[in-house]
């Protein structure tokens, strides 16, 4: 996660595949497609907080809005 002001525009990531929840946030276009969505479009598992998510049994969610601050997160 890294710092940013809260006017730049993020995205916040959440994946879910039972009984684990991953998140991640404030990150940029370039981090959300090269860690999220270029590897969960090619069918290969995504990997969040030491855990392996299959885009074949776990549901992703990204949410584009402001950074958030730490005390926020």
């Amino acid at each position: 996660m890294s710092e940013r002001s809260s006017s730049e525009t993020a995205y916040h990531v959440e994946v879910r595949q039972f009984p684990n929840v991953a998140r991640s946030f404030n990150l940029t276009r370039a981090q959300l497609d090269a860690r999220i969505i270029g590897p969960w479009l090619a069918g290969r598992a995504v990997e969040m907080d030491d855990r392996k998510f299959s885009p074949d049994r776990a549901k992703l969610k990204i949410i584009e809005g402001a950074a958030l601050r730490t005390d926020e997160i």
